[in-house]
């Protein structure tokens, strides 16, 4: 399939559109703007209104997972006593008020449950004199604070059970203009700090709720709508399991996101078949053509990537291992790796490359082709 060059995420985001493919499997490396195209994508389509009490799904397109649903719940830590913690969210939003009013909440904590620890349980509660919610998470009689990993599955736990309740309705053909508008679910990123066996779990829920999607009620069959679903990732592991099971679709469906370097800038969608972990030789043949004067922050972020995808096929546990302790300036390099990998600065200055920092990424280039024996 022939590359997609687009100018800019709005000209990825109509592509998509335009495309009306039930599903979309995007793969991306961290930098990309995977984030950025949710909320471009979110931002062509759901009604805008400057009604602050405006907080229910009617007239929304896209029901969407990324980053800033997780910014939604937030801990009360009890920094006075250090004992009663929990998070909070408010029943002024769209989730907070679709959970509310659907009673969502024992279905969420059966799902969190089921991938945790079955000795973990929460209790929603309502705040006294505000629009707040409460979430304590126990263990046995004792109040807990969950790790950061679970809490991001719990937030994945939230949406899952949203999105299967309004799956659920649909398929039941019920009459709610309060979902009826929906038109597509976006979900950027859910597994970032997940574990492996949480990865794989939350990949087949997703995938299932997809397939069940796929078998069309007679009301949107006759309408000529069917709920679409755009996935976007940078874990190798989660698009794997997602690609697998979505190999029989159309070859659109699975698709590769990148920032086009090659000189005119902008993105780079291209379409594939094949899993993350074949990428190993794509990515050093792409920074292998790259001159010396082309290189940017952005080769930092490739070649993070070749290094934690080499590590997880080697059985390493950290990338930062595969670089030998002795190696010249490897505190240095390394420093780059995270720094440059995470850059949010869309402009092109802010992607030049010192000569010494060039210098650098060429050296540690060709020491990991040397050390491996890669044949490009």
């Amino acid at each position: 399939m022939a590359d997609n060059i687009f100018t800019d995420l709005k000209e990825v985001s109509d592509k998509i559109i335009q495309d009306d493919k039930k599903v979309t499997l995007l793969y991306a490396f961290n930098a990309t703007g995977k984030t950025r195209l949710s909320m471009t994508f979110k931002e062509q389509l759901n009604y805008s209104t400057n009604n602050s009490e405006d907080v229910s799904l009617d007239n929304r397109h896209v029901l969407y997972f990324n980053s800033f649903t997780e910014d939604l719940f937030t801990w009360e830590n009890d920094l006075e006593n250090d004992e009663n913690r929990y998070l909070i969210y408010k029943t002024n939003t769209v989730f907070g008020k679709y959970i509310y009013e659907q009673g969502l909440d024992q279905r969420i904590n059966k799902k969190f449950s089921s991938f945790v620890n079955s000795n973990i349980f929460t209790k929603f509660e309502h705040i006294e004199n505000t629009d707040n919610m409460s979430i304590k998470f126990y263990r046995g009689d004792k109040v807990i604070k969950i790790s950061r990993g679970e809490e991001r599955l719990f937030t994945w736990c939230v949406f899952l059970i949203i999105a299967q309740n309004i799956m659920s309705d649909l398929k039941d053909d019920k009459d709610d203009d309060n979902i009826n508008s929906i038109d597509y679910i976006y979900i950027d990123d859910p597994v970032s700090s997940l574990d492996e066996n949480y990865t794989i779990a939350a990949a087949l829920d997703l995938s299932d709720l997809i397939k069940e999607s796929v078998l069309q009620t007679e009301k949107e069959k006759k309408a000529g709508k069917s709920l679409k679903f755009i996935i976007s990732t940078h874990h190798a592991l989660f698009f794997e399991v997602l690609s697998n099971s979505f190999k029989k679709l159309d070859s659109k469906t699975i698709n590769i996101l990148e920032k086009n370097i090659d000189g005119s800038g902008g993105y780079v969608l291209k379409g594939t078949n094949n899993s993350p972990f074949s990428y190993h030789n794509y990515i050093l043949r792409k920074i292998k053509k790259t001159s010396y004067n082309d290189l940017s922050k952005y080769h930092f972020n490739l070649m993070r990537n070749l290094l934690e995808k080499t590590a997880l096929f080697l059985g390493y546990s950290e990338y930062q291992k595969l670089i030998p302790e002795e190696s010249k300036d490897r505190s240095k390099f390394l420093k780059l790796l995270n720094e440059y990998s995470h850059g949010t600065h869309p402009d092109a200055e802010s992607s030049l490359l010192s000569t010494e920092e060039k210098n650098l990424f060429k050296e540690k280039f060709k020491e990991f082709k040397d050390t491996y024996h890669w044949n490009i």
